[in-house]
């Protein structure tokens, strides 16, 4: 059993949630069964394993259940690899050397959605309608994710307003 450290406050939004554990993407095996007529893939056991563990990590942080949108920020944090020279993993270290290669961003984020979604987050990962990722090298691996409820108008009340993200565009006319 991996040990999984305590919410930590933010300054804006939800806790950061620090899962330590390797990140892994989600992907298909080479396992093709038939349902209903139609071919499937099957996902690969380790994402399985991963989504599995990753899910029980965020039930035991995350009590809460969310039931209307949410933003989703996370950086992960991947492992320095062994080999590589003294000079580069002191590069990676001070964020001078950045991961541009396997695993990408999008399936390490399909599996953090669904292992969110599994863990009772959210009800369904499309109430995550975006959310920034970063994949970065450190010391110990892992996920380093803030979940933000964000406002929903009722018929009662209106919608407050409310800013995401710089790297959202701006609404033109």
């Amino acid at each position: 059993m991996q040990r999984v450290a305590r919410p930590q406050p933010s300054q804006e939004g939800g806790p950061v949630l620090w899962v330590p554990m390797a990140c892994v993407p989600k992907g298909n095996s080479q396992r093709i069964v038939r349902r209903g007529g139609f071919p499937r893939l099957l996902p690969s056991k380790r994402a399985v394993e991963a989504q599995h563990l990753l899910a029980s990590a965020l039930r035991r942080l995350s009590a809460e259940t969310h039931t209307g949108p949410v933003w989703r920020d996370v950086c992960f944090v991947l492992r320095i690899p062994t080999s590589w020279p003294a000079w580069r993993r002191r590069a990676a270290l001070e964020l001078r050397w950045i991961p541009t290669y396997r695993p990408d961003t999008g399936n390490l984020v399909k599996l953090l959605d669904d292992a969110i979604e599994e863990a009772g987050i959210v009800r369904n990962d499309s109430q995550i309608v975006g959310g920034n990722a970063v994949k970065l090298y450190g010391d110990a691996p892992g996920y380093r994710i803030r979940i933000t409820p964000l406002p929903q108008a009722t018929r009662l009340e209106p919608s407050r307003p409310f800013t995401l993200s710089a790297l959202v565009p701006p609404r033109t006319k």
